[in-house]
């Protein structure tokens, strides 16, 4: 049975801002460098402070120590203060994406951590291990979760929707501005029988992690560990029902740098036995707009993967709908993904020592990246998601993108504190 339960969180001290406007930032694994330092210029209490991600800063001091430091004082400054008892946060997330204007609503609180064996709690990527190692120590060293992952659940009986939309009726208790465009707006729940509702309806649904896969590793490794204690069995989480429209899932394009023209004819020849029919459209003289809403516009086709070469001159377009998969492969045939990983990607690059991969949701910066292999893919289904997340079998990393990202700032879990 999953376990729910409300928050007794830590949270920006208002009384001192004027909004948390320039506090928040991206999920530590969205953050560069660059925006790290512009995060940092924008205000010295920026949630980035907490989970930046330079290893040595100029004092000599590892960054989980520094995050440590940072917060202690902040907590002594009364920068951040902490909720007098256990609440429920209802966040509805208004956006733009591509010029349509969207929202999605989630309750925030404390969710259980559990193995998966109990298949209570499912995920469904792959994780780096040396990410995993990273947030663990950075959650030894400080006692605090600053981010919640982002899960789904299944609200069949709509009880909680029904918590949802009442609440929404009222003006929010505060709000935050992520962009011009996109906003946050907040509501506490402190209703005993709403609070009963939500324990009750969410203990009996299973619980998708959507995003923070390496947190979720990271929590479950600290509850095994000898500093556990009742906080430190749960982590903060954003839950969404998955039929939420709002919700998105969005690809994870790949680009492929240092590929030699021998090298991008071998991943095309791997991909063309893969598909049951492929294309080329010279694309030199289109803008780069009409280059962007093309392979938008193409990728929304069912199992569909576009290639942008190197010199920017050609698109190739490869339908891998393959209808007699191999057996072995299972339900993963439904993910693009996992077929370009697998079966063109992984081989072509143990051909390339000096090719290097990155992911990017961005289909501008994929396209942008001159001299390197672009790769685009479509959207994941969400059936087709709920139906591989069940199988138990797990996808590579950068397999989906949910869409939108909670940021870190909103609130802060405290697994250590005593008052």
């Amino acid at each position: 049975m999953t376990e729910f339960l409300p928050l007794r969180g830590l949270k920006y001290n208002l009384q001192k801002f004027d909004s948390l406007d320039e506090l928040i930032c991206p999920p530590f694994d969205l953050i560069s460098p660059e925006l790290k330092q512009a995060l940092e210029r924008k205000n010295q209490h920026n949630a980035v402070w907490l989970e930046g991600t330079a290893q040595v800063n100029d004092h000599g001091n590892n960054k989980y120590i520094d995050s440590r430091n940072t917060f202690n004082k902040w907590l002594d400054d009364a920068v951040i203060i902490r909720d007098e008892t256990p609440l429920y946060y209802l966040i509805n997330y208004n956006y733009d994406l591509h010029g349509n204007n969207s929202s999605v609503a989630g309750i925030i609180g404390m969710l259980r951590v559990e193995d998966p064996s109990t298949n209570n709690i499912i995920g469904h990527e792959n994780t780096y291990l040396p990410i995993v190692e990273d947030r663990i120590q950075l959650l030894k060293t400080t006692g605090v979760q600053f981010s919640p992952i982002l899960a789904a659940f299944k609200d069949s009986s709509h009880s909680v929707k029904n918590i949802i939309t009442r609440t929404l009726q009222h003006p929010p208790e505060s709000q935050v501005h992520i962009t011009a465009t996109d906003f946050i707006d907040i509501w506490e729940i402190s209703n005993d029988e709403d609070i009963k509702t939500i324990k009750e309806t969410l203990g009996n649904s299973k619980v998708f992690i959507a995003d923070g896969h390496h947190r979720y590793e990271a929590a479950l490794g600290i509850q095994n560990s000898d500093t556990s204690t009742f906080e430190s069995q749960h982590i903060m989480a954003a839950l969404i029902d998955i039929n939420d429209p709002g919700l998105q899932i969005l690809p994870y394009h790949r680009i492929i740098e240092n590929v030699s023209a021998e090298f991008t004819e071998a991943m095309h020849a791997r991909l063309s036995d893969l598909c049951i029919n492929s294309s080329e459209i010279n694309i030199q003289k289109m803008s780069k707009q009409e280059i962007l809403t093309l392979i938008s516009e193409t990728t929304r086709q069912t199992h569909t993967i576009c290639t942008v070469t190197p010199n920017r001159d050609n698109l190739h377009i490869f339908n891998i709908d393959i209808k007699e998969p191999p057996e072995s492969w299972g339900l993963l045939a439904q993910s693009d993904a996992w077929v370009l990983q697998n079966q063109v990607i992984d081989p072509s690059m143990e051909e390339c020592s000096q090719c290097e991969i990155r992911y990017t949701h961005d289909l501008a910066d994929a396209l942008d990246t001159s001299g390197a292999l672009g790769i685009f893919l479509g959207p994941f289904p969400k059936n087709s998601f709920e139906q591989v997340a069940l199988s138990k079998t797990n996808m590579p990393p950068k397999s989906t993108f949910f869409y939108p990202k909670m940021p870190t700032g909103l609130l802060f879990h405290p697994i250590y504190l005593d008052n």
